[in-house]
């Protein structure tokens, strides 16, 4: 199993407050549970940041002022990192170079949906309905479906509870079913927060817009479709995945390589809704590519050295679309767009 830059960082963050003389166990305990390490806001400042340090001052536990340059260390000596700067925040902001990105267009399609997957046991308690009868009951079976195939894919632990018996209410299932279809309002309700069920709409549930998760996730997996088929073969010879310069395409392997994050986010919300939110990104992104290049009409898929990469890049994108679906039991998605 190929791991993520997250978990690389993350275990180089644990290690380096572990080796921290000034605070005992108990303080470290309490550090680990507080500390995050996570994308910042303004993607300007980095990939990752942590508020390991404001947290150490706020608790008063540096003896030691030098503790920065000790995280600054461990960080500096990362796989594929360019900088590790504290911040006049207080928070440490690291920023990787292309290259991490470039070739974990490769390591995604080695390694499928395990791709960059922490191994560490996470043990949750999902929720499912004693009987479906209406929208929220309905939303709850198909996250807690979801929620297990996740569990069955990273390997974490579970246990199920049931919810409480009650009336149904709000919009009547049965006719949001008549009106979408089944497979389109199980999409709907977990494409969306749960709030969407209080105003659910069977218009804007199935609305074929790229607003919307229930047509855009589709229509990108069949627009890729096509264009990988109308692109040559690619061919086994390995790639220079360096001439993946253009922003975009940058952009789009980064956020590919976002896949671990999504889907332990999804695990620790215990909601797929955060799963459908990152495959919609990622949908848009690829959009956006399409609008700026345009592969079909223009070089962009013949243009030598670049086309393999780029082929690559295309497929990565589908391979992600496809077992995000996959591990959603929405595979058949035609019916969609």
């Amino acid at each position: 199993m190929s791991l993520s830059y997250l978990f690389h960082a993350r275990k180089a963050l644990f290690q380096a407050i572990n080796e921290l003389e000034d605070l005992d166990n108990l303080q470290k305990q309490q550090i680990y549970r507080e500390v995050s390490l996570k994308p910042p806001k303004n993607t300007g400042w980095g990939d990752l940041c942590t508020n390991i340090i404001i947290l150490l001052k706020s608790k008063e536990y540096i003896i030691d002022f030098n503790a920065e340059d000790r995280f600054i260390k461990a960080f500096s000596e990362l796989p594929g990192l360019d900088t590790a700067v504290l911040a006049e925040s207080g928070y440490i902001n690291l920023k990787y170079g292309n290259a991490i990105w470039q070739n974990g267009v490769t390591e995604i399609l080695e390694k499928d949906e395990k791709y960059g997957l922490d191994p560490d046991n996470q043990e949750i308690s999902i929720e499912f309905p004693n009987i479906v009868n209406d929208l929220t009951s309905a939303r709850l079976h198909v996250n807690a479906k979801s929620l297990r195939s996740v569990a069955g894919l990273t390997g974490w632990s579970f246990d199920e509870r049931a919810e409480v018996e009650r009336e149904p209410f709000g919009f009547p299932l049965e006719t949001a079913i008549a009106r979408c279809g089944k497979s389109q309002t199980d999409f709907a309700l977990i494409a969306n927060p749960p709030a969407f069920i209080d105003a659910f709409s069977p218009i804007l549930a199935i609305d074929k817009t790229y607003d919307n998760p229930v047509f855009c996730i589709p229509y990108a997996r069949r627009f890729l479709m096509k264009l990988l088929d109308r692109a040559k073969a690619i061919e086994e010879t390995a790639a220079d995945m360096s001439v993946l310069s253009l922003p975009i395409e940058v952009k789009l392997a980064k956020l590919l390589c976002g896949w671990p994050m999504a889907v332990e986010k999804t695990w620790r919300k215990r909601d797929v809704f955060y799963l459908i939110a990152f495959l919609q990104d990622v949908s848009l992104l690829f959009f956006r590519l399409v609008e700026e290049r345009r592969p079909i009409s223009s070089e962009y898929l013949r243009t030598e050295p670049a086309v393999l990469a780029r082929l690559l890049l295309l497929s990565a994108t589908k391979k992600i679309l496809d077992q995000g679906l996959d591990i959603l039991d929405l595979q058949s998605t035609e019916e969609f767009v």
